[in-house]
Parts: C-alpha cells; sequence; structure tokens
C-alpha cells in the first residue's frame, strides 16, 4: 500500500436522541440508549477486498464504542445486508424492512454493543483479520495523521470545544 495515501475511510457519528433519524429508518430506541451511527465507509477500488472496512469497524469500537455506546448501526445495501460480514462476522442484525437511503434501497444493520455475544464477534473477527492481513496494513487512529489532526482542528474551530476523547464525529484512515 502507499507510504502516505489515505485508502479507507470510517465515520462514527452519535445519534443518542435523534428521534427524527431513528424514526425515519425505524429504529427501536429508548430514551436510556447511547446510539453510534457508521457513515461515510469508502474503501479506493484498489483496495477494496482487504477487508477494511472490518478492520475500521473494529478499531472504532475499541477507541470509542466500548462504555459510550450501547448500539451501533448503519444503512447497507438492501440487495447485499443479510450475507455482509457484518452480519455474518460482526453479530449485526439486518432489518427485515428496507428503507431509502443515501444511496438508495438499504437495510439497517443494527448491533448491541454490550453483550458476550459483540466481544465474541469482535474476538473471532480480529482473529480471522490477523490471518489474511496484508503485511503493509496499519491502521492509524486520527491522533497520529496530520490530515485528522486538520480535521480535529477544523471541528474545534467549528464546535467550539476541544476535539479529545469522545467526540460527536471522529475519522478513521488505513493507510
Amino acid at each position: 500500500m502507499p507510504d502516505d495515501e489515505v485508502v479507507a475511510t470510517l465515520t462514527l457519528i452519535g445519534t443518542t436522541g435523534n428521534h427524527a433519524l431513528h424514526d425515519k429508518y425505524e429504529l427501536p430506541f429508548n430514551g436510556a440508549d447511547r446510539v453510534g451511527r457508521y457513515t461515510q465507509m469508502a474503501v479506493l477500488k484498489p483496495y477494496r477486498g482487504l477487508n477494511l472496512p472490518l478492520y475500521l469497524l473494529l478499531e472504532a469500537r475499541r477507541l470509542f464504542v466500548v462504555g459510550n455506546f450501547t448500539h451501533t448501526w448503519l444503512l447497507f445495501r438492501a440487495d447485499r445486508a443479510i450475507a455482509s460480514r457484518f452480519c455474518r462476522m460482526l453479530d449485526f442484525s439486518a432489518s427485515s424492512h428496507i428503507v431509502q437511503g443515501e444511496e438508495g434501497p438499504c437495510r439497517v444493520l443494527l448491533r448491541a454493543e454490550r453483550t458476550h455475544r459483540a466481544d465474541l464477534a469482535d474476538l473471532q473477527t480480529r482473529r480471522f483479520l490477523d490471518k489474511v492481513r496484508p503485511k503493509q496494513l496499519q491502521v492509524i487512529p486520527p491522533s497520529e495523521t496530520g490530515r485528522a489532526n486538520a480535521v480535529q482542528r477544523d471541528l474545534s474551530l467549528r464546535s467550539g470545544r476541544p476535539c479529545s476523547g469522545l467526540v460527536r464525529e471522529d475519522e478513521w484512515v488505513a493507510h
């Protein structure tokens, strides 16, 4: 992989209390649930097939989800959602209904984060990824990249608060 080229990205947005968004996608959250949405997941075409979304989700969970969210969710193409690695490997459940997402017909993939099943799924997925990982793959948290530091500075200026620890939105990059 190129030394300084961003080849994949993922954003985690806190959606706790966003009842309009949760109602739009028929999500069953109550007032006590702390909810995060994975979005803006993208991998450059030459790097697809390297399981980069799995790496990014696991890293996001390790850094920000555990202890902060009870549930995470994302939209996934309706025709591929049930057979996706998110459902097969990471214990996400696909909704039975199809919703209109930003990219067309989707299913909601939902995961309860504070369960033994989620922890076990992560452990098994990490073991799988350790076996198939290309030697040159490195997942880098935003604090260790120049671009991410610029993003954090911009978010700090716009929000008026420092971006450290858990913030409303963070981005991970894989180099």
